[in-house]
């Protein structure tokens, strides 16, 4: 067996399990402990850029970022125009940054940039295996993927 067979079949099983998230009602009805627990939990969610892959308590608490640079991310091709957006923030928050002399967080958001990257390449090389038949990611069978189509062109 290949790995994109392996890969393939893992996420039929992982599609076939049902995730049940609390809808918002759900949400206001719970204690704040409770609550809590959810908002800290964050796991297998939609982000900012994709998908949380995450099967465990979230590795970053409270500081996810937009979870750039998160190992867990599962990066989503029709989020590509939001990453872009986000690339280009803190690209000039690192010029800003670096003009006014503080080269430490001029590193920091260099790094997320670098990350970015990262995410916009997986996300033109998803999409591409999704155009040309290759595979179908789980995320694409989710509940919470609420579009149509399998690819939305970022651009339009």
């Amino acid at each position: 067996m290949d790995l994109a067979e392996f890969q393939t079949n893992v996420e039929e099983h992982a599609a076939s399990i049902l995730i049940h998230w609390p809808n918002e009602s759900e949400l206001k009805s719970m204690d704040e402990e409770l609550r809590e627990c959810f908002e800290r939990w964050h796991t297998l969610l939609e982000t900012t850029l994709g998908f949380c892959g995450n099967v465990d308590l979230c590795p970053r608490g409270y500081n996810r970022t937009l979870c750039i640079g998160c190992p867990h991310l599962v990066p989503d091709p029709r989020k590509q125009k939001v990453a872009l957006h986000w690339r280009t923030a803190y690209a000039k928050l690192a010029e800003e940054l670096e003009a006014q002399g503080n080269a430490v967080d001029a590193r920091q958001y260099r790094l997320l940039v670098r990350d970015l990257d990262t995410h916009l390449n997986e996300m033109a090389i998803t999409k591409a295996s999704i155009e040309d038949g290759t595979r179908k990611p789980v995320f694409l069978q989710l509940a919470s993927a609420k579009y149509d189509v399998v690819v939305i062109d970022a651009e339009a």
